[in-house]
């Protein structure tokens, strides 16, 4: 879960949700990635980092990270072993 503040109100959005909001932002050509980046690349870590993380999250962990490009550290392996188990 990411948190997300809009108009001093925190709101709790999944991964999924995140991706699909950085995506719009990003065909629309607006750059509020900032307002995402720091709490969402936190949970990108977190989720990549877990070995009890499913699939689905750790897919959208990705994707979120290819847009943000978060700093992912330890968490690279990690992903590299799960890709590896699943194929």
């Amino acid at each position: 879960m990411v948190f997300v503040r809009t108009n001093l109100i925190f709101i709790t959005i999944s991964l999924e949700e995140a991706y699909e909001a950085l995506k719009t932002l990003e065909i629309l050509g607006i750059d509020k990635k900032s307002d995402l980046s720091s709490k969402t690349c936190e949970n990108v870590v977190k989720v990549l980092q877990s070995s009890s993380s499913t699939l689905k999250d750790a897919f959208y962990a990705l994707n979120v990270n290819g847009i943000l490009k978060c700093k992912i550290g330890e968490a690279g392996p990690k992903v590299n072993n799960c890709l590896l188990s699943v194929s």
